[in-house]
């Protein structure tokens, strides 16, 4: 999957993000969440997923650096020079970086669950045995 097709999708979900600058503030975010996305389980919705995700991280981050300069507190995670490079992890989020509660604090994320829900595949059912 090319980033060029991510790119389109995450536009597509939002049109907030075609006013982002491509390719610097969205393909680093694109390159760290793709390993997090398997292909194999998403088939179909892989580019929805990794769009979604970034979607989320990207929103997670802004709404933390935001909180932050609105005297909200927290501390910095990690601090680069850019638009979206301020990283800051607060409450419950900062203690539960690996769960799903993080996810839930967007939309984006939201979806992505929703998406793995949908591909996470169900048991199938097989012929009854005989006896």
């Amino acid at each position: 999957m090319a980033i060029a097709d991510i790119v389109q999708t995450l536009t597509q979900i939002d049109p907030l993000f075609s006013s982002v600058t491509y390719p610097t503030d969205v393909e680093p975010w694109i390159e760290l969440t793709v390993p997090e996305v398997n292909s194999t389980t998403f088939s179909g919705l892989y580019a929805n997923a990794v769009a979604n995700l970034v979607a989320h991280k990207m929103a997670s981050n802004f709404a933390a650096a935001q909180a932050a300069l609105g005297g909200a507190g927290g501390t910095p995670a990690e601090l680069r020079a850019g638009k979206w490079s301020i990283r800051y992890q607060q409450g419950a989020a900062a203690a539960s970086q690996d769960s799903d509660a993080v996810l839930n604090e967007t939309r984006y994320g939201r979806e992505y669950l929703r998406l793995r829900g949908m591909c996470s595949g169900f048991p199938r059912l097989l012929s009854p045995m005989t006896i």
